[in-house]
């Protein structure tokens, strides 16, 4: 996302603000339409989500033409320990799915990866306050249409890219030298950005399947 550290700058507090106001205005809770692709299998659904931040609780519920009513649930009470709670008969069904692939191993490996970085994502979403700070994040003003910069979260050991753009807002979390997680937020529509997406983005290989897996909500 930056084009080389000589461009980063420090305590941007403005940034920082808009950032925290970026925050407010994605929804965990919704309904709306959406749709899901792990790699050449894809579902479209109805579909709507609840946050229980006191049980530290994201569920997905999803309703799949001919297929009925699904249900995803992510516990990440203990993601800062790399160990998240994943239950409900839509995960279970793409895992079993999953396990009758070629290579079903790594892909399995890399749809909890992914759901890591979602859990990890939902923290931060409860701990804006404590964790985006000017003491914690690096910004770059190099661009003129747009804020960007990285902030060092969880004791800094975490670091998420981010992007403040006309019409949304972009969070990078980058797993390893070959795989990106985006969470991308558009289109305000009153308090709530009305299109999500969060996606898993193979960056060794390119290719028109570079994104593993992707998770779209339209609201």
């Amino acid at each position: 996302m930056f084009s080389g550290c000589s461009a980063i700058i420090l305590n941007n507090k403005n940034a920082i603000d808009k950032l925290k106001k970026n925050f407010s205005n994605i929804c965990l809770d919704s309904e709306g339409k959406g749709r899901i692709k792990f790699l050449s299998t894809r579902y479209s659904f109805q579909y709507e989500t609840l946050l229980e931040k006191e049980k530290f609780l994201w569920t997905l519920g999803l309703e799949i033409p001919m297929a009925g009513q699904k249900t995803m649930a992510i516990n990440y009470k203990n993601v800062l320990l790399n160990k998240i709670d994943v239950s409900g008969n839509f995960y279970f069904q793409l895992k079993r799915e999953i396990g009758a692939m070629k290579n079903g191993r790594i892909y399995d490996g890399l749809l909890m990866k992914f759901l890591r970085i979602y859990a990890l994502f939902l923290k931060l979403n409860d701990s804006v306050e404590s964790e985006i700070r000017e003491s914690n994040c690096l910004l770059d003003n190099t661009k003129t249409n747009s804020s960007r910069g990285i902030c060092n979260v969880f004791d800094k050991k975490r670091k998420f890219s981010w992007e403040l753009l006309a019409n949304g807002v972009d969070f990078e979390y980058l797993i390893d030298d070959d795989y990106v997680a985006w969470m991308q937020f558009r289109e305000l529509n009153g308090k709530c950005y009305s299109r999500s997406k969060f996606f898993l983005r193979d960056i060794k290989n390119g290719g028109p399947d570079r994104d593993i897996i992707a998770l779209e909500l339209f609201q």
